[in-house]
């Protein structure tokens, strides 16, 4: 299994290239996946179309498969997959370079088309090649993130740990910044209490592909002084619970410069 950053580095060097890892069907955007997986750990993915990628294998060991949802957010080197809603019905895979919560910047072959232009089904060409392009986040849509090899990292730690322990060095404490965005947790980001002006509670509506409002009252305020959690935050907007570090559920949020914070959990 490759690290994560040799994931990201084969990505950037795919780039203007073509890929035909079966030799059927000329540059397939199945092709420029199974690539890529290849590489990283070595396998075959298997299916029918690429709507099947994530039902067809047996990644254990190998990748977890996360189905999007409204809080979820791919991680740079996950293998993304469409469903029937594509590629007449086979769907379409392509891997993630970055992205945030609004989008995902990938990889992919034959978004166009153009895999297959010419030629016998086997040794056939095309025109296109592999190409970086910006998607939004679609349903029915998968995330396969394989279990890169972590040796570096814990390489990395290991000396930084021999170093503290040569050096005693200041911790400084995790710092809160209102205007990132952090996806849901069901464990609180920060806490802290309401300021003098008091926060008048509000519901998100909307989604990614339409875009957020908080136009909606809660039909309640929280008063100066009183204690609330944070556990996810949107365009300087808070997810809230108050009197519990964890819990799941509520749709109730507060700007976050009504929130004089008090500690920070991560």
């Amino acid at each position: 299994m490759k690290t994560r950053q040799e994931a990201l580095d084969w990505i950037t060097q795919s780039i203007g290239r073509k890929y035909d890892f079966d030799g059927y069907y000329g540059f397939q955007c199945f092709d420029y996946a199974n690539a890529f997986y290849n590489f990283v750990t070595g396998g075959t993915l298997h299916g029918e179309g690429a709507k099947d990628i994530p039902f067809s294998n047996d990644f254990t060991g190998l990748a977890t498969v996360y189905k999007n949802d409204a809080d979820f957010i791919a991680e740079p080197g996950d293998i993304v997959v469409w469903g029937s809603q594509l590629g007449n019905g086979f769907g379409h895979v392509a891997v993630v370079s970055s992205a945030d919560f609004n989008q995902i910047v990938v990889v992919e072959q034959n978004w166009l088309n153009g895999g297959w232009t010419e030629g016998p089904k086997r040794g056939g060409t095309g025109w296109e090649m592999a190409t970086k392009r910006v998607h939004a986040y679609d349903n029915p849509q998968w995330f396969i993130r394989p279990l890169y090899n972590q040796s570096v990292i814990k390489k990395a730690a290991a000396t930084v740990k021999r170093a503290a322990q040569k050096v005693k060095a200041k911790v400084l404490p995790p710092t809160f910044k209102p205007d990132v965005n952090r996806g849901r947790s069901n464990e609180a980001y920060v806490m802290g209490t309401i300021d003098s002006w008091g926060a008048e509670v509000r519901k998100r509506k909307g989604s990614r592909a339409t875009g957020f409002n908080w136009d909606s009252k809660a039909g309640y305020s929280l008063n100066p002084g009183d204690v609330v959690y944070i556990f996810e935050q949107h365009d300087g907007w808070g997810r809230i619970y108050t009197g519990d570090l964890t819990g799941q559920g509520s749709n109730d949020w507060i700007w976050l410069d009504r929130l004089q914070v008090s500690k920070v959990f991560k």
